[in-house]
């Protein structure tokens, strides 16, 4: 008979997931941090595994590693190290899974059977009640309580109390003060870095110019300097612009100081080789790249899947997208609601990864048709402005002084006589600005970052 129901005694469980769950935090305690929002010890049917979930979850509280030693003197300090069945199941946790990647995995089927187990008690509850309560209104606030208890087993509300908001700042503040634990990403420019504390996980940012300024070469820069051998964090760089070879084409042209057309023809075989050597070192770059090759265009949910991907395989600590206004939403029916869309999925996708994503913008016509020496532009020459204004964490506006070769523009602020200063701009000048708009989290709004365009490293410097 499909769908039989089982009446045995023991409710559904599977010990596999819950042993590998405490393997993975046994193998690697930080994965803790996948699964500490939505998975209790509660969660788990088999005693063991329950006290050692339970044990490495106030190690984690209390800002201590988790690994077989320290598990084990805690359970011993409860008294507690014989029940899970000493030291001998605490290395057969550690042998039980491989890898400490697919913790999630694992943890969401331990609160699947959860889940099943806490349906079966609210049915016991229900059938008690109609036999036992005769007020029929008592029943139905009982069981609409009760029902909204299961769901909320299964889709925990984000709510916190202030012992728990006290916990989250001290592990937060214990982070920002620990180098090697600093949760945000430096942009690579010490000065932006001091206003804005660099970027953080769950932050969207916006960096807007106008088309052929260089906003990618900017992008690519700020990536790899958040994210490289030193740092040891992994950028996901989603291109629906430039293909990879582009993008490769002027790593090679930063890496040896060529000029790109030098980097784009035919060399001698000592060129060549120097080349190779060169390009040899993007082997040791933290980024990932992930584009398209044809004109359909990538949506958030691609985006969404890719890194969801990039997390569990090789970890993720930023994303940079190239750029907003090509990405595809099929759910809208004008340029409007597709930035609101993306604008607004960008951000749900950084909250849901904890990760930051700078989102490159190109900037609409305006900031030519201005007749005015201020080349800066403003918040409303990104399309769909309203929408990106409210979901950014901040915005970055840059532009190149070359761009405006041949018309006076202005240049910065003269504080002796409290007026613009303007100059007549050359086309082979090497400055730059970068313009911080708006931020959500800082003191500090409408601040400028004089840049330097270096020919031979191919990168922007402070001035």
């Amino acid at each position: 008979m499909a769908n039989a129901i089982n009446f045995d005694n023991i409710p559904p469980y599977s010990q596999d997931s819950e042993e590998s769950v405490c393997g993975s935090l046994l193998i690697d305690g930080d994965v803790m941090n996948e699964v500490y929002s939505w998975l209790s010890h509660e969660d788990f049917w088999y005693e063991p595994t329950r006290q050692v979930f339970q044990v490495a979850k106030e190690l984690y509280d209390r800002g201590e590693a988790i690994d077989q030693i320290t598990v084990s003197t805690c359970l011993h300090d409860k008294n507690a190290l014989d029940i899970v069945g000493g030291l001998a199941y605490l290395s057969h946790l550690v042998a039980t899974v491989p890898t400490s990647l697919h913790v999630a995995e694992y943890g969401h089927s331990v609160k699947h059977y959860s889940f099943r187990r806490k349906a079966i008690q609210f049915g016991d509850k229900m059938k008690i009640m109609g036999f036992n309560m005769s007020d029929v209104n008592n029943i139905m606030q009982t069981a609409s309580s009760e029902f909204i208890n299961l769901q909320n087993s299964l889709n925990k509300p984000l709510l916190l109390t202030p012992d728990d908001l006290m916990k989250t700042a001290i592990n937060h503040f214990a982070d920002i003060n620990n180098a090697e634990r600093k949760p945000s990403l430096s942009f690579g420019f010490n000065n932006l870095d001091s206003i804005t504390g660099g970027i953080f996980p769950g932050e969207l940012w916006v960096l807007g110019a106008r088309a052929k300024h260089g906003k990618t070469t900017l992008g690519w820069q700020i990536a790899n300097s958040s994210c490289n051998k030193h740092t040891k964090r992994n950028c996901l760089f989603i291109s629906l612009e430039m293909r990879s070879t582009e993008l490769l084409e002027r790593e090679a042209a930063s890496l040896t100081g060529w000029k790109m057309s030098k980097v784009r023809s035919k060399k001698t075989d000592d060129e060549y080789d120097y080349l190779l050597f060169k390009i040899s070192e993007q082997a040791e770059s933290h980024i990932y790249y992930f584009g398209v090759s044809d004109s359909s265009g990538l949506s958030v949910k691609d985006m969404k899947s890719m890194a969801t991907y990039m997390q569990k395989a090789y970890g993720l600590d930023m994303i940079v997208v190239d750029h907003l206004h090509l990405i595809s939403d099929s759910d809208s029916k004008t340029e409007y609601e597709r930035v609101t869309n993306v604008s607004r999925s960008l951000k749900m996708l950084a909250l849901s990864l904890d990760v930051p994503i700078l989102c490159l913008a190109q900037l609409n016509r305006e900031v030519e048709r201005r007749d005015v020496k201020n080349k800066r532009p403003v918040l409303s020459d990104i399309r769909g402005s309203g929408a990106v204004e409210q979901d950014a964490s901040g915005i970055l506006f840059f532009y190149r002084y070359n761009m405006y070769a041949g018309q006076e523009i202005v240049t910065g602020y003269d504080n002796l006589n409290q007026t613009d200063r303007t100059e007549l701009i050359d086309r082979d000048d090497p400055r730059s600005e970068l313009w911080l708009a708006g931020q959500r989290q800082g003191d500090v709004h409408n601040a400028r970052f004089d840049l330097l365009w270096d020919r031979n490293t191919r990168i922007y410097g402070e001035s």
